[in-house]
Order: structure tokens, then sequence, then C-alpha cells
């Protein structure tokens, strides 16, 4: 039934979109008409020939880079999706070393591509300090083995990073959001094997700008085996009024969760941000599953996991950062005061983490060893948490299921998906209303399109 139904779901969609449909193969020509049955050859001479709403369909093959040319609209979005599972992108960077470039443009979707081997970035996405790129969605796309970025932005506000996975940045990070641009979501990405961060968010004080991001989500991302040149495994400057949840963070040697300045002035230190539902396991060289430092005040750590395997531990926060830290709630063992390493009981002798608990991994993971990170029956982590409005947990399955939440981004027991229910809902609403229920847009990216629908589906399976 379900292929049926993302058959008719699409096929749906593709009846009342308003622009036109384009095919890019190996065996295409530039001089064709673009059509399944005489496609182009480039997905550049396709980015120069798109206009809002129109979407360039790239068959399985090795392509060269591009960049974008025309702005899409709301509602009609210029889209460039991989329409097959191997379609490489590995040749003709630009003169900066980026492979896919949205530079000036708005409201552009790049989905499911393979990009690899940049001399710099493989997807950048490009505003400046006075027209900033808005409405940018980087989807399901596998960026690895480029020199110093994955995804890279700069000035790209309301940006959606989604479902990729970025691996092997050899020189730095493996997503970079940077400038004064807000409200940026990456949210259900894998980061991993990169040299520094693994997810970096720097409002760069020092360039123009306001020098402060906010209202960014940073969800449900796997983030692991980074920083054995530094950074943090989500690396935060200058990063105000946003949430951090439902992350699971292993073997990294950097930072866990790092709030910081970016050295510039604690006048732009990380502040009110929400920390929360996180399972940090620090490997044994690594630094501290969460530093708060230069002027990160008023930020709430609850509901996490905050461990170590080495001898430093779960927190790690200078007097700078104290005033108005709510921290409590958390599955913690070993925390740096001011320098001062201390164990939980004096942490709450200081008057902080009066609910939470010390453990370590070996009664709380199903077994840590080999990455199986989801709790046993018996953890000590279970309803040892605090109601902070997150209501699902890292696999989309509905929290709480005991008397409180769990601590860390699993929820023990629970199995109902919280995804897709709303399909058969609203689909029928959907047909015979000109404004969508919010609910079906997924992906949180202001359009219904093919992927939100897919994405409700598949969780259906």
């Amino acid at each position: 039934m379900l292929k049926y139904l993302v058959v008719f779901l699409v096929t749906t969609i593709e009846l009342v979109a308003q622009g036109s449909i384009y095919y890019v193969a190996e065996t295409g020509l530039n001089t064709n008409t673009g059509t399944q049955m005489a496609p182009w050859r480039t997905i550049q001479h396709a980015a120069d020939e798109m206009q809002p709403g129109d979407e360039v369909r790239v068959l399985d093959g090795n392509f060269a880079g591009f960049e974008t040319v025309t702005s899409g609209l709301p509602g009609l979005p210029i889209r460039f999706v991989a329409w097959g599972n191997d379609v490489v992108i590995d040749s003709g960077e630009n003169s900066r070393g980026d492979l896919i470039n949205i530079e000036g443009t708005d409201y552009i979707v790049i989905e499911g591509f393979k990009i690899t081997s940049a001399g710099r970035a493989g997807i950048a996405v490009l505003g400046t300090s006075s027209n900033h790129v808005r409405f940018v969605s980087i989807l399901n796309c596998n960026s690895f083995d480029n020199f110093r970025w994955g995804i890279f932005t700069g000035y790209a506000e309301d940006i959606l990073i989604e479902g990729n996975t970025c691996s092997g940045s050899s020189d730095e990070h493996g997503i970079y959001v940077s400038n004064s641009a807000d409200r940026p979501i990456i949210r259900g990405n894998i980061v991993f094997d990169n040299a520094s961060s693994g997810i970096q968010i720097n409002a760069d004080p020092v360039l123009p700008g306001d020098g402060i991001i906010s209202e960014a989500e940073i969800s449900g991302n796997i983030i692991h085996n980074n920083g054995a040149s530094g950074g943090g495994s989500i690396n935060l400057a200058s990063v105000r009024n946003s949430d951090i949840f439902n992350n699971l963070i292993y073997d990294n040697l950097n930072t866990g969760i790092a709030l910081w300045d970016d050295g510039f002035d604690p006048a732009f230190g990380c502040q009110n941000n929400r920390i929360v539902h996180n399972t940090v396991l620090m490997a044994t060289g690594g630094r501290w599953a969460c530093g708060l430092v230069n002027g990160s005040i008023n930020n709430e750590i609850r509901d996490n996991i905050l461990l170590h395997l080495g001898s430093r531990g779960g927190l790690e926060i200078d007097a700078s950062s104290l005033p108005g830290l709510v921290c409590d709630y958390n599955v913690i063992h070993r925390i740096s005061d001011r320098d001062e390493w201390i164990l939980l009981p004096e942490w709450q002798n200081r008057g902080f983490g009066l609910n939470s608990v010390d453990a370590l991994p070996d009664v709380l993971f199903e077994d840590w060893m080999i990455d199986q990170f989801e709790l046993i029956s018996t953890s000590p982590a279970r309803d040892a948490g605090i109601e902070v409005g997150v209501s699902v947990d890292l696999n989309h399955h509905a929290r709480p299921v005991g008397s409180a939440p769990d601590t860390g981004c699993y929820e023990y027991g629970s199995s109902i998906s919280t995804c897709g229910t709303d399909l058969f809902a609203y689909f029928p609403l959907w047909l015979g209303e000109s404004n969508p229920p919010d609910v079906l847009d997924t992906n949180a990216n202001g359009w219904i399109e093919i992927s939100d629908i897919v994405s409700m589906v598949n969780c259906l399976e």
C-alpha cells in the first residue's frame, strides 16, 4: 500500500507544481530540450535555464560542479535533485574551490548529491553582510573527503541543513555556518572523521554584521570521531536564544558541545541557549563533554548525559559564564568549576545539579563499546529528567514513556513514532485548501514538497 501511496502523492505534487521539470544525464547534450528523453549534459546549463518553481533531475553519473543563477520564490523554490543513487559531483570547482555554489540566490533546494574532492567546500551558500541569502535547503547529500568543509554557509539566513552526511574534511569542519545570519536549522545529519569541528556555528563578531547568530536549532545529529585538530563536536561562537537537543556525540577528541565568544570579546559569548536531551560520551583523549567560557551566560543545561572516558569530565565552566546558569537533571560525573576539578557531590554543594545523577557508561547503555547508546532497563538515566518541551527522542519516538523523560537523546521503551501519523489526517485537507497545515512541512522550509511527504511516509514503514 505504501508504494502506491508514494506514487499517488508524488504524481499529485507534480500535477499541482507550477514550474517545469528538466533532466540532466551523462549522455545528454546542452543543445537538447532538457526533457527526460532529450536531457541536458551539464548541471550548470540547467542552472542557467531555471526559473522559479522549476526542478532539474540529475541522473546517475559523474558531473562537474555548478553555481546558481536565479532565485526561486516563496512556494516556488528552484530545485536541484539527484534522481538516482549515485549522482556524483567531483570536478569543476570554482575559483574559491567550491563544487556547488549557491551565491546571492534565495529559495534554492539541493537534494541527494554526492560531492567529493573539493579544494574548499563541497557545498557553499553565500550572501554578503548587506544582502543575506535566505531560505536555502541542503537535503540528504553526502559531502565527503573535501579539503576544508563539507557544507559551508556565510551570511545565509533561514538555512536548512538536514539529513546530510559530512565526513573526511581534512582541514576543518563537516558543517560550518558562519557570519551574522539567524535561524539556521541543522537537523538529522551524520558528521564524522573531520579534522576539527563536526558542526560549527560561528557568528564571526570580528566581521561586518551584529556578530550574533540567534534562534538556531541543532537537533537529531549523530557526531563522532571528529576533532583531531581541535574545535568542538558542536562548536558555538556568539550563538544566542538557540536550541541544541537530541544529539548523539561520541568518540570525539574536541569539546563535545562548546560555547564561547570566538576569542573576540566576552560581550559576544553564547547566551540564553538550551542544551537538553543530548548524549555526549567523549573519547579518552578528548576535551570536556560540554564547555562554557568567555561570557557564555544564562544558559540551560538539562536532561543530558555528559561523560568522559578519561580523566576529564562532563562540564567545564569559567567564572564569566556562571551567571544565570541552570544545570540540573543531567547524568554527570566530573566538573571543572573555574579550573577546579570536582565530582558531582561538590558541584551540588555549590548549588548546582541537585537532581543530577552520577553514573558511568557501563550502567547506562546497551553496549557503548560498540556504539550502542540506547538505555538499558536498569539505567539510572531512566525517568531521571524533567519536562523541557522535547516530545520526541533521536529516533522520533515519543517521550516521556515513564513518570518523567529519560536523560540523554534516547527514551527507553518508546516505539511510538510521532512522524507520519498526521499524513492521513491532513492530506485530504491539503487537497482542498490553499494554505496546507504546517504539520506537513516536515523540514520547516516554508513550503510543502515531495521530500516532506516522502519523509512522512518513510516513518510509517
